[in-house]
């Protein structure tokens, strides 16, 4: 069906991510902000998707380790 792109794949992983950054985050804001995190990471391949999804001993990376801007 998807000749060049399984955007399924890609938008059930997105939804998976947003999950676990929603199930650590109260606040929308902070939310956006790490979501926006972990897909550059990705992206920039500085972690795996995998390893994004994976749970942690603990919280998503704080704000104050957030590169903004690029």
């Amino acid at each position: 069906m998807h000749r060049y792109f399984d955007y399924t794949t890609a938008a059930a992983d997105l939804a998976a991510l947003r999950r676990r950054v929603e199930s650590e985050y109260r606040s929308v804001m902070l939310r956006e902000m790490h979501l926006l995190m972990l897909c550059r990471a990705i992206g920039n391949s500085e972690c795996t998707l995998a390893e994004a999804l994976r749970p942690s001993s603990g919280d998503l990376p704080p704000m104050s380790d957030l590169r903004l801007g690029g």
